[in-house]
This record gives structure tokens, C-alpha cells and sequence, in this order.
């Protein structure tokens, strides 16, 4: 029987200016993205920071012929109660209807699309998405479920943009057409080989040094793999290794990067120089898996620079 070999990546798409005070999102850079995951080939690609719908809608546009996207939008009504806001102040101080159009425009087509405003006020759940490229299900005999976007707890700005984590579950399909008393013996035996694969998809809180939010978020969904299913978490855990906030013996995940002197956050990305919380060279991506085989994953995305963050690609072997 031949071996079933899917590519799996993950990364994150930080899309906007590095100081967070740019007033439009760096468009420059979404056609960059969008090539990247074109040409990675991958079946399955895990996005963090997917937080506003004009990104989101760029994507589906771009990667539409080779993809679906599975992501959990949000209820907007807070954010456009928070637009309103900015609108009936800003009238309260011009008080005429030219000035009331300018500011609806202002509002609309440049708070809107800070980044900012969509860091704070994500309207997509997470900023998390799920990219799976359209033939995975024909070629590899599965179904599809997505699980929708689960919360989780963390620090003050938590109470704007929660932090989670998506799920997505592959399932074989059995064919068979014996219909004989021996059919639940034959799928017994093929059961272990043949267990669904959930997919978990997520983006922790970030902090300079040790964080007791992030460490009990890593746990929440290393927690998730505590049964005999085969599980891949991946994401941006802003947990360098050094940190030792994973517990990968304790639940027999194993890291797919072999290479610890490899890196995702790097101080040569110039997307990087201004952040003010991590300038050195550090691995805060990963991809982890439980119960199945991989080749050992890779680095990928670094040229054209195209995001903060690099890319981490692996393939499984099912």
C-alpha cells in the first residue's frame, strides 16, 4: 500500500505596518503572500493574523482555483458601534452634511482598515484561516469537517481580539463493498491505521519573556491530543524554545523542525527592526505532531520577504 504524503505548513501573515500606526494595510505586500502560497504547493496551510475581511477577501480572490478557506467571522456589531462612535463625535465638532461625508469617508475607508483598528478589533475570529488546497479530499480519499473557532483566555487585550484556536478534521473514507459479517472485522483491523487527523490551528499571546496566559493556552490545546488520534498543532505560539513553555513529552508530540538552530522571527527581516519586544533571532512557529510519521519540516516564505514571519513547512506520511 502506498505511503500518503501531505504537505502541511503554517504561517503567520502579519499584513499592516510593524509599529501598528500605519493607516492602511500594507497592500504591497498581500499579492507577495498570496504567491508564496500558490507556489508552495502545499495541501493544507494554517494563516494567523488573517484579522480583517479586506485581507481575507484578497486571499479568497487570489487562491480561489486552488483553494478553500475555512475561518469563524465575527459578530461586527461592536466594531461598527465603535465606528459609529468616531462618526457622531467627529459630526459633533463639524456639524454640516459636506463635513459628515468627509468624515463617513474618513471613517470608513481609512480607521477601518488601520492596522490598528484591525488588530484590536479583528473581524475574523483569531485572525485565524485555514487554507486546504480543492483536490485534497479526491486525492487523498477524505472528508472534511471544520470545527468553529474555540476562545481562550489571556491578557487585557483579549477582551477585543480573543486568542484560540480553530480545528479541522480529516476523515478517511472507507470503501467497501462487503457487506458480509466480516465487514466490522476487516475495519477494526484497518482502524489504527486509518484514525481521523485533526488539525489545530493557533496564535497565543505574546510576551517579552515567561507569560502565565500563554503557558496555560499552550497546555489548553496540548490537552486536545490527550487520546490515541492522530493530531498536528501548529501556529504562532510566540514560545521561543528556550522558554520551555511545551510539554511535548508529556502528551508524545514531537516537534517536526529537527534543526533548533533554525529560526521564523528573524532580526535580518526588515519587517522586524521596529518591533520593540524581540530584536534576536528566534523559532516561535511551529508544527507538532502526534501519532504520525513526517519528513522533517523546513523553512519556507524568506524570499520574497513577505510577512515578520517565516513559514515552517512539513510532510506528513500517512
Amino acid at each position: 500500500m502506498s505511503v500518503k504524503k501531505i504537505k502541511i505548513g503554517t504561517w503567520n501573515i502579519f499584513n499592516g505596518n510593524p509599529l501598528g500606526i500605519s493607516l492602511t494595510s500594507d497592500l504591497s505586500r498581500i499579492d507577495k503572500i498570496i504567491n508564496h502560497i500558490k507556489n508552495s504547493n502545499l495541501d493544507i496551510i494554517a494563516l494567523q493574523e488573517v484579522n480583517n475581511l479586506q485581507l481575507l477577501n484578497s486571499l479568497k480572490k487570489g487562491v480561489n482555483k486552488e483553494y478553500k478557506i475555512y475561518y469563524s467571522e465575527k459578530n461586527i456589531i461592536i466594531q461598527y458601534s465603535f465606528l459609529f462612535l468616531i462618526l457622531f463625535t467627529l459630526y459633533y465638532f463639524v456639524q454640516n452634511i459636506i463635513g459628515l461625508c468627509i468624515m463617513f469617508l474618513f471613517v470608513n475607508f481609512i480607521i477601518k482598515n488601520s492596522t490598528i483598528y484591525n488588530f484590536i478589533l479583528s473581524e475574523i475570529s483569531g485572525g485565524l484561516a485555514i487554507l486546504v488546497n480543492k483536490n485534497i479530499s479526491d486525492k487523498y480519499n477524505l472528508f472534511l469537517t471544520y470545527k468553529d473557532f474555540n476562545e481562550q483566555n489571556g491578557d487585557l487585550l483579549n477582551i477585543f481580539n480573543k486568542r484560540g484556536y480553530q480545528k479541522l478534521i480529516l476523515e478517511p473514507k472507507y470503501k467497501s463493498k462487503d457487506k458480509s459479517k466480516d465487514k466490522s472485522k476487516d475495519k477494526s483491523k484497518d482502524k489504527s491505521k486509518d484514525k481521523n487527523i485533526y488539525i489545530i490551528n493557533c496564535h497565543m499571546n505574546i510576551s517579552r519573556e515567561y507569560s502565565l496566559y500563554r503557558e496555560k493556552q499552550i497546555e489548553e490545546v496540548e490537552e486536545l491530543t490527550n487520546n490515541d488520534e492522530k493530531y498536528v498543532l501548529l501556529g504562532d505560539f510566540n514560545s521561543p524554545i528556550e522558554y520551555n513553555e511545551f510539554h511535548l513529552s508529556k502528551y508524545n508530540l514531537k516537534d517536526t523542525l529537527e534543526d533548533n538552530n533554525l529560526y521564523t522571527w528573524s532580526s535580518e527581516n526588515y519587517l522586524t527592526n521596529s518591533h520593540f519586544f524581540n530584536k534576536k533571532n528566534s523559532r516561535i512557529d511551529y508544527i507538532f505532531v502526534k501519532n504520525i510519521n513526517f519528513n522533517s519540516s523546513k523553512i519556507i516564505f524568506k524570499e520574497p520577504i513577505a510577512s515578520d514571519h517565516y513559514g515552517i513547512e512539513t510532510t506528513l506520511l500517512l
